[in-house]
């Protein structure tokens, strides 16, 4: 006795096949993953100053260089604020390239509003090695990045990258 059992897939072929589509674009979590980064970047910008330089998401950040050194060798820092030479009052920071003065309690990359800037981020991925890639829109962030590191992962920032695909990939597979 021979028994014919007849599986009819096609309802769960179409079903894969919708899946696999909303699985190949990887955008939605990539773009709240940038939110998360550029938000921790931001975070670590504020709590840094041109003075004091900044330490955060396990790096050091050194002030900035002073502005110049007297002949009697007094350093003058590149906010300013000791006294004069000649006359009175104190000698003013150095000027930014917008021609307003550095002060003592100035965000290092020149500002918050500037930072944004650097932070401002496109983050893809790679279909064929598995790689994420972060780039930026400033052309001044590869150098701001070589003298005080701010575009880097760590051990959190993919902890948090695999819950945001967790959860969107969780949220796909129940529609």
């Amino acid at each position: 006795m021979d028994v014919a059992i007849q599986v009819d897939d096609t309802g769960a072929v179409a079903e894969v096949k919708g899946l696999e589509h909303a699985l190949a674009d990887v955008r939605a979590p990539l773009g709240y993953f940038g939110r998360y980064f550029t938000n921790q970047i931001m975070r670590q910008i504020k709590s840094s100053t041109v003075s004091g330089g900044g330490n955060a998401r396990g790096t050091t950040w050194d002030p900035y260089k002073p502005y110049y050194t007297r002949r009697d060798g007094t350093v003058v820092p590149a906010w300013g604020g000791i006294p004069k030479v000649r006359g009175s009052g104190e000698v003013k920071g150095r000027k930014r390239h917008n021609q307003t003065r550095i002060g003592p309690r100035d965000h290092l990359f020149g500002g918050v509003k500037n930072a944004g800037s650097l932070v401002r981020r496109r983050i893809t991925a790679s279909e064929t090695d598995a790689t994420l890639t972060v780039r930026t829109s400033a052309a001044v962030a590869a150098a701001q990045n070589e003298a005080r590191p701010f575009m880097f992962f760590q051990a959190k920032d993919l902890g948090v990258l695999e819950r945001i695909f967790t959860r969107w990939f969780t949220r796909q597979l129940n529609r």
